[in-house]
């Protein structure tokens, strides 16, 4: 009874103040989106993963799905990559894998990750991972030898992953409505192959092997390791060190998040973490109350 009453007090007050920043002001022209963009490291070259929610970018700035996708790309110029997480599923990944009909045709499950997600997904010429569970769609120059290696690793955010990949090099998470906790590439942490630990080792099932059908690779089984039901993650210190070494950058616009991680320090704090036995599988509860009555300053 009492979780329930602060919950409700929490989502009040978070409405509240999504009013309050709306109050008298108007929205976003898009010429100031592609500065605040520009602000978090949105530039040409760049390789960036865009996780996003149009439904609440449309409360800050009228801007459609195509016109969103021709500005990021723009912005990165034709030597950058742009990413997309095109997941076919919410949810439980355990409880999909024990659901879902086999053979996935992998490459024409829609995404479930937003409206741009799937854009790029039907775009013309763009690569996809080919994941049966975590799959990502990419454009630009890079995109092929990002998408390659997925299906390499047992753990959908191996070493060979796009995610990885993405944070070996100059790569750049980006939210557009969304903020730091949509990033898929926290879940690094749970690849033991990433971080080469056990520390995370019981945030993960056993093997499981999934059938998949493209019609360009063909039929296969695919090895893969679910991550357990109901296990919930607080990536709250992370964010705090991310923001100490100045790799968080983040934006309020009319109350809308807006946010930017640098993958090459992502990688660094959870590796750090990770050595003294903090990641996001085994925080404190206090850790997560933190994070659900935080009020970033966006």
């Amino acid at each position: 009874m009492i979780e329930r009453s602060l919950n409700a007090l929490i989502y009040y007050q978070r409405q509240a103040r999504l009013r309050l920043a709306r109050l008298g002001r108007d929205k976003l022209s898009v010429e100031r989106l592609a500065e605040v963009l520009d602000e978090l490291g949105v530039q040409s070259g760049r390789t960036v993963m865009v996780h996003s929610s149009h439904a609440a970018l449309q409360q800050a700035c009228d801007i459609g799905p195509v016109e969103l996708l021709n500005l990021l790309r723009s912005l990165i110029g034709d030597q950058g990559t742009l990413l997309m997480p095109a997941f076919g599923f919410t949810g439980s990944m355990a409880d999909h894998l024990r659901t879902v009909s086999q053979p996935i045709a992998v490459r024409r499950v829609p995404a479930r990750t937003g409206l741009l997600s799937e854009l790029v997904r039907r775009t013309s010429g763009a690569y996809h991972s080919l994941h049966p569970t975590h799959p990502v769609c990419a454009i630009g120059r890079d995109a092929e030898w990002l998408t390659s290696g997925h299906l390499d690793d047992d753990e959908p955010f191996g070493r060979n992953s796009p995610f990885a990949r993405l944070c070996d090099g100059d790569g750049l998470m980006l939210g557009l409505g969304a903020d730091y906790r949509s990033f898929s590439a926290f879940h690094l942490a749970d690849s033991l192959a990433m971080l080469g630990s056990e520390l995370d080792g019981e945030g993960v099932e056993a093997l499981e092997y999934v059938d998949c059908i493209d019609p360009l690779r063909g039929r296969w089984t695919q090895k893969v390791r679910p991550f357990k039901r109901g296990l919930v993650r607080c990536v709250f210190r992370h964010a705090l060190s991310l923001r100490r070494a100045g790799a968080l950058c983040s934006r309020d616009q009319l109350g809308v998040p807006f946010c930017s991680v640098e993958g090459a320090a992502l990688v660094a704090v959870l590796r750090s973490l990770s050595d003294r036995g903090q990641t996001p599988a085994n925080c404190a509860p206090a850790w997560r109350w933190l994070e659900r009555c935080w009020l970033p300053s966006y």
